[in-house]
């Protein structure tokens, strides 16, 4: 790219669309990443910014833009690489950057040079990298292709998804998504979550910051809501804390949004929580189950799932 100023953001969802629709039976959810960055971008007035998610949008008709933000998990990286090759050859003269948990994978593995035909690559927690990229860009010559940031966000002063996508988008997908919690104490063998940086304990949003973004949602007339959360009971208290919160808010505004999360199968020993989800409107919890031999349990670490008998637990819950 030639050019100093920054005026255009188009943020480009290029999911693994087969696995998509075999995993996921068809339903499509929402591209949270995009919702999150882009409220972090200061004075959002001064951009025109776009969202173009490409299980619904022709990457033939995505318009010019300076900037190009991509994003994605590991299982995305095909498709990722073949919509940014068709952008970037219809317009060469903008700038393209990626982020999300595909970067930090292969930067792992030592293959960031799989994304060298982006011109910068943002590996970590992107609410503090991406707004300084944006800030910065007018002097882009001295940004390194690689950025780094080592530092985990306190998500306790995260901000709402930027609601001109949000508001503009939801209809397309299955429900709502709302991040609430990162993290898990537990160290499973086979989750990539205990290999994150410091991510071997709770990274909590507020009570307040959920509950406001769960009004959001109810009152643009959305009836299901995901948590995605590493585990939602994590932190026992603060998942108490967040089920008082949500319960308050049902009573004070009439309002009811199911809800369902991923959280462990210890929450059979605790019947107020229990009881507490059911209050808030959960009606689905993911468990991982693994398996019912106690011998692979424990040879992969899922410690979590040997104390106590399974069938119980799970009558119980």
């Amino acid at each position: 790219m030639t050019q100093d100023t920054l005026r255009r953001i188009s943020f480009v969802h290029t999911p693994n669309s087969f696995l998509a629709e075999t995993q996921q039976y068809g339903a499509m959810f929402m591209p949270v990443w995009a919702y999150t960055l882009a409220a972090y971008v200061e004075e959002p007035e001064g951009y025109e910014m776009r969202l173009f998610d490409m299980r619904f949008d022709d990457v033939e008709e995505v318009p010019a833009a300076d900037l190009f933000v991509f994003s994605g998990v590991n299982q995305d990286y095909e498709s990722i690489v073949a919509t940014h090759a068709s952008l970037r050859e219809r317009h060469p003269a903008a700038t393209f950057v990626i982020g999300g948990p595909v970067t930090w994978s292969l930067n792992q593995a030592g293959e960031v040079s799989k994304l060298e035909m982006f011109d910068h690559v943002l590996i970590g927690d992107g609410e503090e990298s991406f707004p300084r990229f944006v800030k910065n860009f007018s002097g882009r010559a001295r940004l390194p292709k690689v950025v780094e940031n080592k530092v985990r966000f306190d998500v306790t002063r995260a901000r709402g998804f930027y609601r001109p996508f949000l508001d503009a988008t939801y209809r397309r997908y299955y429900g709502g998504v709302l991040e609430v919690s990162r993290g898990c104490p537990f160290l499973c063998e086979f989750c990539d979550i205990r290999v994150l940086p410091d991510n071997n304990r709770a990274h909590n949003f507020t009570a307040g910051h959920i509950v406001s973004e769960l009004d959001h949602m109810a009152r643009l007339g959305i009836k299901q809501v995901l948590f995605a959360a590493d585990n939602f009971i994590g932190d026992l208290r603060w998942a108490e804390e967040v089920l008082d919160a949500i319960i308050a808010w049902q009573d004070r505004t009439g309002l009811r949004v199911a809800l369902y999360t991923w959280l462990t199968i210890n929450v059979s020993k605790h019947p107020r929580l229990l009881k507490k989800l059911r209050l808030a409107n959960f009606d689905m919890l993911f468990i991982g189950v693994e398996s019912f031999s106690n011998n692979s349990l424990l040879e992969t670490a899922k410690v979590q799932n040997t104390a106590g008998d399974m069938i119980s637990a799970l009558q119980e819950i």
